[in-house]
């Protein structure tokens, strides 16, 4: 059949493209021949020389007549049948993998060494495992997604790494101390919706303290939202916030941060919103923070976590008729707990030993129990009750009673200055 020019015209770059084509898929397992707006992936099967249109690509932008469940396509007619009358931008290819477990990243031009500036790169590979700001896979295609290897060395970067609407996702490095992002000079991750994702296995590190090492927030945009997330065996070092948790106003819930360590920062983790809630810390350790854990608003449960030269361990200075619960945990600050909102907490068997004098608990609403303090004082709310706890300093209790040093507290209720039971020596 004779065709007029200009589809012959449309026809025969729609060869050329194929053409190119042939030449990427002879180092790939997969093309990605992208349509502005549409792409279309093709699976090259090991044992057969034809291509195959993968049975995840959408049928309604495929012609009506045409049956896609794995259907055989030649390389000349797919352009032609599939898609006569638009135009080719470009072909991305994805190589085969190989037994390097950072060969993906590096692919991406991430050197990982220290010295080059592997922002643009590192950027491109985050692009590619989960979408960019126009194109992410979201909560509607998180088959999509790929996981995020970070390879081992010294990735520096001078801009955010933005993630956009990661749903179910996987980013790990090699380990806390063999994968390593710097940045001094802006935030180093920075999401708009994260949710349902691992993060585990690496250190980010600034010395300037303006910036967060991992921005954890959410615009109230569709195509997810910023909850449920792991974050594990991951080192925080330096900068202003370590992980900040819902500054934009809008979700930050029930993600679990575990064994996980925060040195040096201002404030190592914050939770900045009302509904980042029922966020919860296991182990790990807050070392040389202004403020370990800073509850702005929120919530955040801690148990058998470790404190050291903190200004403040915990300090809690919004809330929202919030509960909280500390449990198990080691301190060497001075300072432990600090509540300023009447957030109900239940504290147990938590070990303040530092050498010099500060607060072990004040503004705390709830109960303290099987306790011990060495050079800690309390300050309770009127209803809070103290049961099974030692306590070294011979003014511990911040209150129109005292105590000798090393007396043991059975039960103490403080209601308005009335301590039954008080199980201590009057001085």
């Amino acid at each position: 059949m004779r065709m007029n020019g200009a589809i012959n015209q449309k026809r025969l770059y729609g060869l050329r493209i194929v053409k190119k084509a042939l030449s990427v898929l002879a180092i790939s397992d997969k093309l990605y021949i992208n349509f502005g707006e549409v792409i279309i992936n093709i699976c090259y099967p090991s044992q057969s020389a034809n291509l195959y249109l993968c049975p995840n690509i959408l049928p309604n932008i495929l012609h009506p007549n045409l049956n896609i469940t794995t259907m055989k396509i030649n390389f000349i007619v797919l352009l032609i049948l599939v898609f006569p009358n638009v135009k080719a931008n470009e072909i991305v290819h994805e190589k085969k993998p190989t037994a390097d477990s950072d060969s993906t990243a590096k692919q991406f031009g991430v050197y990982a060494d220290g010295l080059h500036d592997d922002t643009k790169a590192l950027q491109a590979y985050a692009n590619y495992c989960f979408g960019d700001s126009a194109h992410f896979h979201g909560n509607q295609y998180p088959y999509l997604n790929k996981p995020f290897i970070l390879p081992a060395g010294v990735i520096r970067t001078t801009a955010p790494i933005n993630f956009y609407h990661v749903h179910g996702g996987v980013i790990k490095g090699q380990g806390r101390f063999a994968t390593t992002i710097t940045n001094d000079r802006s935030t180093i991750f920075h999401t708009n919706g994260f949710e349902y994702t691992t993060v585990s296995d690496f250190q980010l590190a600034s010395g300037n303290k303006s910036y967060t090492l991992f921005d954890l927030t959410w615009d109230n945009s569709p195509g997810g939202a910023c909850q449920s997330n792991t974050f594990s065996n991951i080192y925080f070092q330096g900068g202003r916030i370590g992980l900040d948790i819902g500054k934009n106003g809008y979700m930050g819930s029930e993600n679990l941060i575990q064994n996980c360590f925060f040195q040096g920062c201002f404030n190592g983790l914050e939770t900045a919103n009302y509904n980042a809630l029922q966020n919860t810390i296991i182990g790990g350790n807050f070392q040389g923070c202004d403020y370990g854990i800073g509850i702005n608003a929120g919530s955040a449960n801690v148990y058998s976590t470790g404190f050291q030269a903190n200004g403040w361990d915990i300090a809690v200075t919004n809330s929202a008729n919030d509960c909280m619960i500390i449990n198990g945990c080691r301190s060497e600050s001075a300072n432990f707990l600090y509540s300023a909102n009447s957030q109900n907490m239940t504290i147990t068997g938590i070990t303040h030993i530092s050498l010099n004098k500060g607060a072990f608990a004040t503004g705390v609403l709830g109960s303290i129990e099987n306790c011990n303090s060495l050079n800690g004082y309390v300050q309770p709310l009127s209803g809070t009750k103290i049961e099974g706890c030692w306590f070294g300093r011979v003014d511990w209790y911040n209150g129109s009673q005292s105590y000798h040093a090393g007396d043991r507290v059975d039960t103490l209720r403080n209601h308005t200055g009335h301590m039954p039971n008080k199980g201590g020596k009057l001085d």
